[in-house]
């Protein structure tokens, strides 16, 4: 009896838990060739770091989804990651020598670099060959690709003010908006639509973040208690809300984009040093590029293998999952609260599949043994 529920229920030794990157996943510049990594309600999960060391900035997903492109602004370098654990440096692509700051993909699977103190703006091919260097004529720190494929917006931080660049006639568009507050405008984001008529997110230093409306006028802003130098923005997936961070503080949030409301946040790197915190990126962030619908991987059914054919009872077949009828999806309702889906329910009292499993075990043990005593006959206590 305990041979057999040996063999029917021994193991391998565990395997080592996989650091797994899901929508909604944050991505933060920290410095020193790395980047934190967070889950969507600001859980620490790992930090991924590259050879080169020094500075890093902007980052971004390809539309797959299945690489990370983060950008080393001492070394002019686009870092790109692997989606899948552990993670590893899939490719290093040199850019222009004026400081890399921010990569944007267009909907063909192109890419865009920035540049903060050369000026051009990079544009690559999938496979991080350089197609051309454009030059809107003024450095481009942040940039963001509008829904038409061709106009860029983006800013130079130091004129106060967002510009628009025809990357497809290299020409030079009228500025979306001017005289911006604060010291300095950094990073940007369209808001949807993703034309510029949904106006766009823009961070201006100690002025907070500025939301523009589609005349390119102030409507909002946002800040938070004792945070100056804010820098780094990007679009949270679920359509409602928009992550930013300070490099004086080295502090992140996670703000309500309609009330204003602080969600998440502060939210420490854990560097003693200012100006660590000099970008932020979101696994599956809304891009006026169209993003692929992302499959779900279905849970795999555990197998097991009945001892000798005879215990078949203890295997049945899985019963398969019917496919659900696709659904209309509605308008996202805004939640300040993170999602809970993908949370591990405890074990508690009432879930007796354990015991039911070992009860069954126990029987079948049984008949087996009833078995072969009927088969080789039960031994005769002899008589004196």
């Amino acid at each position: 009896m305990l041979a057999l529920m040996l063999l029917l229920f021994r193991t391998g030794a565990p395997a080592s838990a996989a650091t797994t990157w899901n929508t909604g996943d944050v991505f933060v510049a920290v410095g020193n060739g790395s980047y934190n990594v967070y889950n969507n309600a600001g859980v620490f999960k790992q930090t991924i770091t590259s050879p080169l060391g020094a500075t890093t900035t902007g980052c971004s997903f390809n539309l797959a989804g299945d690489k990370l492109y983060t950008t080393n602004w001492s070394n002019n370098k686009v870092v790109v990651y692997d989606n899948a654990d552990p993670h590893p440096i899939l490719q290093t692509i040199s850019t222009n020598s004026g400081r890399n700051e921010s990569v944007v993909f267009a909907a063909d699977g192109t890419f865009y670099v920035s540049h903060s103190l050369g000026g051009s703006i990079d544009h690559f091919d999938a496979a991080g060959n350089l197609i051309a260097n454009l030059d809107p004529g003024v450095r481009s720190d942040w940039i963001d690709l509008a829904k038409d494929q061709k106009t860029m917006f983006y800013s130079d931080e130091v004129s106060h003010a967002v510009h628009r660049f025809d990357v497809s006639a290299r020409t030079a568009l009228p500025d979306f908006a001017t005289g911006l507050p604060g010291p300095n405008t950094f990073a940007l984001r369209l808001l949807p639509p993703g034309d510029g008529t949904g106006g766009l997110l823009v961070a201006t230093s100690n002025a907070g973040i500025q939301r523009l409306d589609g005349s390119g006028h102030i409507v909002q802003t946002y800040n938070a208690p004792g945070e100056t130098k804010w820098f780094a923005i990007n679009l949270d997936p679920n359509g409602t809300s928009f992550w930013s961070g300070s490099a004086t503080t080295d502090n992140f949030y996670r703000f309500n984009i309609a009330t204003g409301a602080k969600e998440l946040g502060p939210i420490n790197i854990g560097s003693s040093a200012q100006d660590q915190l000099t970008g932020i990126c979101v696994k599956g962030e809304l891009t006026a590029a169209p993003s692929p619908t992302p499959t779900l991987t279905p849970t795999p059914t555990p197998t097991c293998s009945p001892l000798l054919g005879l215990l078949s009872l203890l295997c049945p077949s899985p019963t398969p999952t019917p496919t659900p009828a696709p659904t209309s999806t509605p308008a996202p309702t805004p939640s300040p609260s993170p999602s809970r889906s993908g949370m591990v329910l405890p074990v508690t009292g009432g879930n007796t599949t354990g015991w039911i499993s070992v009860a069954v075990v126990l029987v079948s043990g049984g008949l087996l043994v009833e078995l072969v005593l009927g088969v080789v006959g039960r031994p005769h206590r002899r008589r004196r």
